[in-house]
């Protein structure tokens, strides 16, 4: 009905060709191996033969381990877990604080006006109380007193 028939024979064919694919690969690299080992033979000792060859096959499973080896991994910087939207919004308690010392009304509207940016978007009232956070802390700040000056 869905064709799963062929799909099985398409597989099972396949998955054929791949294994007499790598039984063959297998054969020719073992009958390499004995034809290394028996040129080296006729130049070298046995010993020293089978120990060269058994060492370059030993070559892929030794670069396998080297790749697969771990790394030391860098100690990650101990971080504290402040959320900074939570941040945020102790800075603009903060700067509603510091506002309502100069005008109740102003820092009761700050808070509302940051109530009503919070519950509008998700999304963007992070930012929006960010951003009023760093209005309101910059507006409250004292301006820097200017260096006195020698009247020289």
């Amino acid at each position: 009905m869905f064709g799963i028939g062929d799909k099985l024979k398409n597989a099972a064919a396949a998955g054929g060709l791949l294994a007499l694919t790598g039984a063959v690969a297998m054969i020719g690299l073992v009958w390499l191996t004995i034809a290394a080992y028996t040129l080296l033979c006729e130049v070298l000792a046995p010993a020293a033969a089978a120990g060269i060859v058994g060492g370059v096959a030993l070559l892929p499973c030794l670069f396998i381990l080297v790749r697969k080896w771990p790394q030391p991994k860098p100690e990650p910087e101990p971080q504290t877990a402040v959320d900074p939207d939570a941040s945020a919004l102790v800075r603009l308690a903060q700067g509603a604080t510091l506002l309502a010392e100069k005008s109740p009304i102003l820092g009761a509207a700050l808070t509302l006006g940051a109530a009503f940016v919070a519950t509008r978007s998700p999304v963007t009232s992070a930012l929006a109380v960010h951003m009023l956070a760093e209005a309101v802390e910059r507006w409250t700040k004292a301006p820097p007193t200017p260096p006195p000056s020698d009247p020289d």
